[in-house]
């Protein structure tokens, strides 16, 4: 596997640095393990990070770029390391440019890849209220309290889903709780439905006001069954 060979290759120039007399050969491992060490940390942590995310069940669609080749010139750099550690010092290749900054690369590609699964997900398993719908029942005022409230659960469920998480588990719990919690708010303020005439009638009123036109029978009588008709008044422009 790509990553155990450069951690691996990593591990033998530690090793080897130690053992080493020369000051200037131990001084040019020194720099290849300080090269190494940084883009060998980068792809542990996006492997971990995408394993345990598919390890909850969460699809990820990732294939590696260009992985085969770095894999194989990983391999070649170990083998070639084991045979002469001073093989690194004058590579056959820019080390770099076709292998370093090409793993940085990949390692940045994985954890983009595990996120965008990660938001995906969350986005599937939640039921967000739209921005319209929340300004035309906050114009109520007993409802604002609750609109305030499910607006506060919604930030913190686009909040969990701005990064992968180091524990999904954890994390789907999370949002698990986050959307029963929305969920209950929203059955509290929208018992027995908000027909789309309703909607349409507060989401004026919370703007520039509502034309008389809009004030049907249907909108009359939700305001009646909630007690709201107090809330409103006439008004000629």
């Amino acid at each position: 596997m790509l990553l155990d060979r450069a951690s691996e290759l990593v591990a033998e120039i530690e090793q080897f640095e130690k053992l080493r007399e020369s000051a200037k050969e131990a001084q040019a491992l020194e720099a290849r393990a300080k090269q190494f060490s940084p883009v060998a940390d980068k792809l542990s942590e996006a492997a971990k990070t995408m394993n345990n995310i598919r390890a909850v069940g969460i699809s990820i669609d990732f294939v590696p770029k260009e992985g085969d080749l770095l894999g194989k010139r990983a391999a070649d750099l170990l083998a070639g390391f084991r045979s002469d550690p001073n093989s690194l010092a004058s590579p056959e290749v820019d080390l770099k440019y076709q292998f370093v900054d090409r793993l940085m690369s990949l390692a940045s590609a994985a954890e983009n890849a595990a996120l965008a699964g990660w938001k995906k997900y969350v986005s599937e398993n939640s039921d967000p209220a739209g921005e319209e719908i929340l300004a035309a029942l906050s114009a109520v005022p007993a409802y604002q309290g609750t609109v305030l409230r499910i607006k506060t659960i919604q930030n913190r469920i686009l909040l969990l889903s701005n990064s992968a998480p180091h524990d999904p588990k954890a994390a789907i719990e999370e949002l698990r709780l986050l959307v029963a919690e929305h969920r209950a708010a929203w059955n509290e303020m929208t018992a027995g439905g908000i027909p789309r005439a309703v909607i349409a009638f507060l989401r004026a009123c919370s703007l520039d006001g509502a034309g008389l036109g809009t004030y049907g029978d249907e909108v009359r009588a939700w305001l009646v069954e909630r007690n709201l008709t107090h809330l409103f008044s006439i008004k000629i422009r």
